[in-house]
């Protein structure tokens, strides 16, 4: 059965266990409200549009949940971006890299959690701030639900 707050509570609370950032949330804001004391930071969009993917007869339909990670970070005026945002970039990524299987499931409730496009970087060339959406997919059904390979 499908459950999206489990699965998007293991994501946070994974996010949760990074380095370097102030604040990590569930809870969007627009960059103008986020004082520079609260950068790095970074926010669990979920909703963005749910798919269900019937494999087989009789198997629970596997699910892909979009959600978008968003990172607001500050830049000093006279620095390059590239050094302040790779490391926490990097950690974000290798999230997704970095398990024994190549797969993030977080902790085994998700089949499979993904980068689905490209990772770009808005601003911090002439002003300060920095907006870098993040958007991912979190895949869950059959496998997971019931232990067979959907």
């Amino acid at each position: 059965m499908l459950n999206r707050e489990s699965l998007y509570e293991a994501f946070y609370q994974t996010l949760r266990g990074l380095d370097g950032f102030e604040t990590v949330t569930r809870f969007w804001q627009d960059y103008t409200k986020i004082p520079k004391e609260k950068q790095p930071w970074l926010c669990l969009s979920d909703g963005l549009g749910d798919k269900p993917d019937m494999k087989a007869l009789g198997l629970p339909a596997n699910w892909s949940l979009a959600c978008e990670l968003t990172l607001y970070c500050q830049v000093p005026q006279g620095k390059t971006r590239g050094p302040i945002i790779n490391p926490l970039l990097d950690q974000i990524t290798n999230l997704f890299d970095g398990t024994p299987t190549g797969r993030q499931t977080l902790g085994g409730v998700a089949y499979w959690v993904k980068l689905t496009g490209e990772i770009r970087p808005y601003g911090g060339i002439i002003e300060e701030q920095v907006i870098v959406p993040i958007p991912v997919i979190i895949v869950t059904g059959g496998i997971v639900e019931t232990g067979k390979i959907p």
